[in-house]
């Protein structure tokens, strides 16, 4: 496999997102995707995440499993930044397209105490997105369910600048061996979920990777 020329196209089908590649002795981890933890800025103290949930075709329309999938996670981070700005501002809910799928999304704008940033990253991480609500209860249930070990999938990136810190979800992303890849993607299940539509959004979702590897024939 060809990591350079596989990680310019990950940069160039997605735009819009953060791309990273990780490259140590042994493997390497490459990712792209848009969902943002938190991004705090150091002058201003205004923190900034997002309720990114749901899943579909760019060319389909939101069902209501969709649309109930969302709501949880936008409650959940709704909740916890009362405790820590009372004049916290949320969004509408719209689209986040993001290559060939698109994503409900709702945006949050709260200015904090710089010293809460880290509680407030530990408490929104990880979002039940990628965990579940309740979130204790679904934490223990998928180390007991989940046969293989997520490892550096679902966890958080953090990046700082001059002016601002990010934290991003990693999510959407594989790590690379010497001779073979694994994929890591999720869904969203809910009480309304079909199995065959979600096999079926993981398999788009795992076309972000997939269809920006270079692979070389031995």
């Amino acid at each position: 496999m060809i990591l350079k020329k596989s990680f310019e196209n990950l940069c160039q089908s997605y735009s819009n997102a953060f791309r990273y590649i990780f490259i140590n002795e042994e493997n390497s981890w490459m990712g792209a995707f848009s969902e943002v933890l938190g991004k705090f800025n150091k002058k201003t103290h205004h923190f900034e995440t997002m309720s990114l949930a749901g899943t579909l075709p760019v060319s389909e329309s939101w069902s209501e499993k969709e649309i109930e999938e969302q709501k949880p996670v936008t409650e959940y981070i709704r909740n916890i930044l009362k405790n820590y700005s009372e004049g916290s501002k949320e969004s509408a809910t719209y689209d986040h397209i993001s290559g060939n799928i698109k994503h409900l999304r709702t945006d949050f704008n709260a200015k904090i105490k710089p010293e809460d940033l880290d509680e407030i990253i530990q408490q929104l991480h990880p979002t039940p997105a990628v965990c579940g609500i309740p979130k204790d209860f679904c934490k223990e249930k998928i180390r007991e369910l989940e046969k293989f070990p997520r490892e550096l999938y679902a966890g958080y990136s953090k990046i700082e600048s001059e002016e601002n810190i990010f934290y991003f979800v990693n999510l959407r992303c594989c790590k690379l061996y010497n001779d073979s890849i694994h994929l890591f993607v999720g869904g969203g299940i809910t009480a309304q979920s079909s199995p065959e539509k979600e096999w079926r959004e993981t398999e788009l979702k795992s076309e972000a990777i997939l269809k920006n590897l270079v692979i070389i024939d031995k």
